[in-house]
């Protein structure tokens, strides 16, 4: 396992989140598109805000899922990676996202999952 510390802006533009959006097709018409977009949940910290989180092998990651259906332990993928900004825990009682909204939040998750997929933006 290895940590990774990164400004939090710059994983909010690294990793992409995906939304669902209405897209007006023509004459009182909606359609359900999905976009790609960048979190701006990094506005909500300090400009200069840093995330660390370690960097799972397959087997480390495959242990924790195994821990949750064992229920020993949460199925909270800020738990998983060991998430904290600004050296705050992002899970857990008392976590540094309680003043996130849920959005917010969301799309922390969504920029996860992509960090965890390997899905990247340059």
């Amino acid at each position: 396992m290895k940590r990774k510390t990164m400004l939090l802006k710059e994983f909010c533009m690294r990793y992409p989140i995906q939304e669902t959006v209405l897209k007006d097709v023509g004459e009182k018409e909606l359609l359900e598109t999905k976009v790609w977009s960048r979190s701006t949940v990094y506005e909500h910290f300090r400009e200069n805000a840093e995330i660390s989180f370690n960097e799972l092998t397959a087997k480390e990651e495959s242990s924790y899922y195994e821990k949750i259906n064992n229920k020993k332990a949460n199925n909270d993928i800020f738990e998983m990676f060991e998430v904290e900004i600004n050296g705050k825990k992002a899970y857990g009682e008392k976590n540094c996202l309680e003043d996130l909204t849920k959005k917010q939040v969301l799309e922390l998750v969504s920029a996860m999952r992509n960090f965890r997929d390997g899905i990247i933006v340059m």
